[in-house]
């Protein structure tokens, strides 16, 4: 089943530091950069906020999502269709894969700990963490789902802060940094999450291992509330 390690990969997320003496160190804020740093803070509430407010309405989403890996030299990449129903149902069918043993696969996770995964006519059920369903970094598949991923932006511990904006699929989106909280990846040292400027929903999370982009999870062809049967979760 060595071919079922497919990429499950699937949003997060500054070094605080402490210590006698640290303070005389630290550079003294104007008023000035004070006041832009308070800007800089209530337009990242402004934003989290607007996701709260948009995922607090939605209760399923269908679209397509591009996988990106680095470990050490390795890289894996791969893309998927992808369907979640609220709570934490979730299939991902792979399109894409740097190997062709894992294009065609299936997975399917119902928020149980448990992920079956079926390639032709291979068809097996193993848990969440089972190396052959883990990505190249170890993430399991709760770790990466979108149920993760806008968790992790409206935990209080994400200490969000708004990085600017960028430009996705001709589209402008907010991005917002984190460094802390429920979303942030295991080995990822910050978190940046591209929500769209329409939507109002996530479009692309990356990890940085420093200042090196170690994962990252893009979003397309979105479609939020689609009808989706129960049969879609049954492989």
């Amino acid at each position: 089943m060595r071919q079922l390690r497919i990429l499950v990969a699937g949003v997060t997320l500054a070094a605080l530091m402490t210590g006698c003496g640290v303070g005389s160190f630290l550079p003294r804020l104007t008023p000035s950069s004070e006041q832009g740093l308070r800007a800089k803070d209530a337009q990242a509430g402004a934003v989290v906020e607007a996701v709260r407010q948009t995922w607090a309405k939605t209760t399923s989403v269908s679209g397509v999502v591009a996988f990106f890996e680095q470990k050490g030299r390795e890289t894996s990449s791969s893309k998927a269709e992808f369907f979640w129903v609220r709570p934490q149902k979730l299939r991902a069918n792979i399109t894409e894969a740097d190997s062709i043993t894992k294009r065609g696969a299936k997975l399917v996770y119902l928020g149980d700990g448990r992920i079956t995964a079926k390639l032709g006519f291979i068809k097996k059920t193993m848990p969440y963490d089972d190396p052959q369903v883990l990505s190249l970094r170890g993430y399991r598949i709760d770790q990466t789902s979108l149920t993760s991923i806008v968790e992790g932006i409206l935990d209080p511990a994400a200490a969000a802060r708004h990085a600017g904006t960028v430009a996705i699929a001709g589209r402008s989106a907010d991005l917002l940094e984190m460094t802390g909280g429920s979303g942030m990846l295991p080995g990822c040292s910050k978190m940046q999450v591209a929500i769209d400027g329409q939507t109002r929903m996530p479009v692309r999370v990356e990890g940085f291992e420093g200042t090196t982009v170690v994962f990252r999870a893009q979003l397309s062809d979105m479609k939020f509330n689609p009808k989706l049967s129960d049969d879609l979760f049954k492989l």
